[in-house]
């Protein structure tokens, strides 16, 4: 006999082990609670059960959803009263509004310097003393 999966119960207190997830992860309930109250006692056996069950892992959304909304809307009611912090919290995270100063932006300073240009007796001089180059099948010699 191989060893028994944990699965969501189909029947807890005449509610199924779904309605049982939805309601508690609306509630705000962490996810090792909900799993103890299906009988699921460690974490690593209920992200197996998730992996396994989409029915679960929807079940569990659906709660979060749900969660979600009712925090946003207290928040939105309160930043709608006047509550500032509620309100500042609000157009930063939905409206990209920073009470922070920009950065000034970086820029890489490049700086290039040249000797002055050779008079044209100093290049004479210079041009003089350069010995000329032949290339002869493939090989580079000096002349003189």
């Amino acid at each position: 006999m191989g060893r028994r999966r944990k699965r969501v119960p189909p029947k807890l207190d005449g509610r199924s082990g779904y309605e049982i997830i939805t309601e508690m992860a609306s509630r705000g309930h962490r996810e090792i609670d909900i799993a103890r109250r299906l009988g699921i006692m460690s974490l690593s056996t209920w992200a197996r059960v998730k992996d396994r069950d989409p029915k679960a892992l929807a079940a569990l959304e659906a709660g979060r959803g749900v969660e979600h909304d009712r925090l946003f809307g207290k928040l939105y009611e309160k930043a709608l009263a006047g509550d500032i912090v509620a309100l500042l919290f609000l157009l930063k995270t939905r409206h990209g509004y920073n009470d922070r100063p920009e950065p000034a932006p970086v820029q890489a300073a490049i700086q290039i310097n040249l000797p002055p240009a050779l008079g044209p007796e100093d290049y004479r001089k210079l041009v003089a003393d350069v010995k000329p180059v032949a290339v002869v099948e493939g090989e580079v010699s000096r002349d003189g």
